[in-house]
């Protein structure tokens, strides 16, 4: 009798919950092809299996496919619907699959998407605040943190919170969440370092320096806590203790681009410009792209009166960190002028970049660009406008809120030096450059009628704002030293700050001017109507000396760089003389030598 076999049983093939299943403990076990596989046959087995495409997705990231897993992570996205968290964790891997391929943009969007599902997300905005952050977006950078930390309060928000509010220019607010981080972990190294920097913005350089000092007791002596620290003694001129722990940094780690940025300039501040040069050149080749650096490189160049490679390493502030100037362009987009490009038959803007001084003193160029170009469009501060009536015939004076004609090329102002190769021995030092107007000058006459001779005007402080102003402004009640009988002075001072007032309601025969002067046409004026003027190193010691007048300037230790080192002229202003401080603070000394040159004026 034939019979048949049963067949026997086969076994019910695996389910996507299952596929899933092995695919997750083969990824525990870090074998990545056998888990990217069972991920594949879940979603095979189950189109709509958004949790397997998620899955599949990280695991391609982790293998470098970024192509592939944005394509798997899209479709895990469409499938996700209304599962938030399974949503926020697609568009999370879909961010930074597009981030892999260097798409930003799509990256943000995606990571955006990440933080509506699920607005606490703290691995998604440690990805976007960057990006919004590098983007120029600080304000919606600012916008995600504080709802995140309104969402979870972790500490991880809270630090992108204080970097968010640095980036956008609050650096105060940035204080709060950085405290709150503390106070559950007062030794939490990035809070500290960010904590200082915060504060060093803030110019309270000594508690910056606390905090540095904290890290370093706490988690040793690293480079970059040891660059902070260097900031913040540089900050507070104490420059040999600065550039101590810069060097120290460096012998951690050689290629530190803060503790070579600090040593460049320790070594700057206390004139040990050989070194210095020789320093910053070896910063440059170690990082050739870091505008700080190449600025740094330019400054002692300049300083020492080498102008060529000077200019060309000072066009690396614009791409700065903290260049003041930075915003001076950005209502034109035409390129540059660098010397290289004809002129003849083009409309060229030439704009001003930074202090009404930096104006004043490089619109000598005036000239020579409107001697090549079809027509020169010149925009300055609002208050120099009245300086500059006399200009060449293809020259226009923008006036203030009038929109910007169209140009084919733009310079800015301190641009212009390194445009023509300026040198030693090609500076345009005829003077006066600027002339004021006629009309202006018979009241100043008038009112200085009778009084003592020689007629002597002074500025003893600038800009209170300027980042140097501590080094170059004078009190008045040291100022007075100079005080002088057979000498009429002349304040032309146009603010004067609270302590002073009493020092200047104490100085017999001080004609205050100050409220006479409302823009740089008064202050030409008068300027024009007296014998000499002493000053610090403000906008007036430029005014003075473009309109040809006798003009003596007081400077710190480490001067600006325009005034370069160790004489006592100007190649810029051949009127000018330069009193320089022979050690760091002594204004003593200064006003000691400036009163006894005026007595020797005054019996002449």
């Amino acid at each position: 009798m034939f019979g048949f076999r049963r067949k026997a049983a086969t076994a019910a093939a695996p389910g996507a919950a299952e596929w899933r299943a092995r695919g997750n403990a083969a990824l525990g076990q870090g074998q990545l092809v056998e888990a990217a596989d069972c991920y594949r046959q879940a979603a095979a087995c189950d189109p709509a299996d958004a949790e397997a495409r998620v899955n599949l997705g990280y695991v391609l990231l982790e293998q470098g496919a970024a192509v592939e897993a944005a394509g798997t992570l899209s479709q895990a996205v469409a499938l996700a619907g209304e599962r938030t968290e399974l949503l926020a964790d697609a568009q999370f891997l879909l961010g930074r699959a597009h981030r892999l391929q260097g798409q930003d943009r799509r990256a943000a969007a995606s990571y955006r998407a990440a933080l509506a599902a699920r607005p606490g997300f703290a691995e998604s905005l440690q990805e976007l605040v960057p990006l919004l952050l590098d983007a120029g977006q600080a304000g919606e950078a600012v916008a995600f943190a504080q709802r995140a930390a309104q969402a979870a309060p972790r500490p991880q928000v809270l630090m992108l919170l204080a970097q968010a509010l640095h980036a956008a220019g609050r650096a105060a607010e940035a204080l709060v969440p950085l405290d709150a981080v503390l106070a559950s972990d007062p030794g939490d190294a990035a809070a500290l370092a960010c904590r200082g920097n915060v504060l060093l913005e803030l110019g309270r350089c000594e508690e910056a320096l606390a905090s540095s000092e904290q890290v370093l007791g706490v988690h040793g002596r690293q480079a970059d806590a040891l660059a902070n620290a260097s900031a913040a003694l540089l900050r507070l001129e104490r420059n040999e203790a600065a550039l101590a722990l810069a060097e120290e940094a460096l012998r951690l780690q050689p290629a530190h681009r803060v503790s070579l940025h600090n040593r460049s300039c320790a070594l700057t501040n206390l004139l040990r410009m050989d070194e210095a040069l020789l320093r910053a050149r070896e910063a440059t080749l170690l990082h050739p792209d870091d505008a700080d650096l190449q600025w740094s490189l330019g400054v002692a160049h300049l300083l020492r009166g080498d102008l060529a490679p000077g200019w060309k390493a000072h066009e690396a502030r614009w791409h700065a960190k903290d260049f003041p100037g930075a915003l001076s362009r950005a209502f034109t987009a035409a390129p540059q002028w660098t010397g290289a490009q004809a002129l003849e038959g083009r409309c060229i803007l030439l704009h001003a970049e930074q202090g009404l001084g930096d104006s004043i003193h490089f619109v000598r160029y005036l000239p020579q660009v409107a001697a090549r170009a079809r027509e020169v469009l010149v925009h300055v501060q609002q208050s120099l406008v009245p300086l500059l009536a006399q200009l060449p015939a293809n020259c226009r004076l923008l006036q203030p809120g009038e929109p910007i004609p169209p140009h084919e090329l733009q310079c800015p102002l301190l641009s212009l030096p390194h445009a023509f190769g300026t040198t030693l021995a090609t500076i345009p030092a005829d003077v006066p450059y600027l002339q004021a107007d006629p009309e202006r000058l018979p009241p100043w006459q008038q009112r200085l009628a009778g009084r003592a001779r020689p007629q002597v005007g002074i500025v003893w402080s600038g800009n209170p704002q300027h980042g140097n102003d501590r080094n170059r402004s004078i009190p008045l009640h040291s100022f007075v030293a100079i005080a002088q009988e057979g000498v009429g002075f002349v304040s032309l001072q146009v603010q004067v700050r609270e302590s002073d007032r009493a020092a200047m309601a104490h100085w017999p025969g001080l004609f205050d001017a100050g409220p006479l002067l409302h823009d740089f046409g008064d202050t030409a004026a008068l300027a024009s109507a007296l014998d000499l003027v002493v000053t610090v190193d403000t906008s007036v010691a430029h005014l003075a000396g473009a309109l040809g007048k006798p003009v003596w300037v007081l400077l710190p230790y480490v001067p600006d760089w325009r005034w370069m080192l160790g004489r006592e002229d100007s190649p810029w202003y051949p009127g000018m003389r330069l009193f320089r401080q022979p050690a760091r603070g002594d204004w003593d000394s200064v006003l000691q030598r400036v009163r006894s040159e005026l007595r020797a004026l005054a019996s002449s």
